[in-house]
């Protein structure tokens, strides 16, 4: 079950959205704690909350942001059965930033996911960090007024360790294809 309310306003005079919501999930779920003490438990119901906060800072155009920024928060305060605690990112979008090129979009971001404490706590999960940081740039190119690419390019910072414990920066690269009929 997800809900979500938004609000629009002028922020320092600038179009802004602030969105704030949540979700519940009404399945089972181990319960992590119980595991971390090496006994295997259930519990029901998993919920979480967020705020996302969208502003444009530049808009040469009305309705046609050139420059925005946005910042999302969310927790999940049941570590007893929740993987991720808390997570965080903030970034840009750089909307037209080739000339010519007025709808394609250029993205940066950053995010930090933190791990909750039973998790850490559980079997294997030794090595694990308390949070892990990503860095992410990204580009979407609308090709045809039918057809856009968007290739992105993420950086992890202190990911979930190997099979032999060590703990390596990774790069992932990814690429969407997007077909409106």
């Amino acid at each position: 079950w997800f809900y979500e309310g938004a609000y629009q306003l002028a922020f320092a005079g600038r179009p802004s959205t602030v969105r704030l919501g949540g979700a519940y999930h009404f399945g089972r779920f181990d319960d992590l704690a119980a595991l971390a003490a090496g006994t295997a438990a259930e519990v029901r119901g998993l919920y979480s909350f967020y705020v996302i906060q969208d502003l444009v800072l530049l808009q040469l155009e009305p309705d046609q942001p050139q420059l925005a920024a946005f910042g999302r928060v969310g927790l999940s305060p049941q570590q007893d059965r929740s993987i991720v605690h808390a997570y965080a990112d903030a970034g840009f979008s750089w909307f037209g930033p080739i000339p010519g090129r007025a709808a394609d979009v250029a993205g940066l971001a950053v995010s930090c996911t933190q791990f909750g404490h039973a998790y850490r706590a559980g079997p294997g999960a030794e090595a694990l960090a308390a949070a892990e940081t990503t860095v992410e740039l990204t580009y979407r190119a609308q090709l045809t007024a039918t057809f856009a690419v968007q290739v992105d390019v993420q950086r992890l910072y202190r990911p979930a360790p190997d099979v032999t414990g060590h703990r390596h920066p990774a790069t992932v690269l990814g690429l969407r294809v997007e077909v409106s009929l």
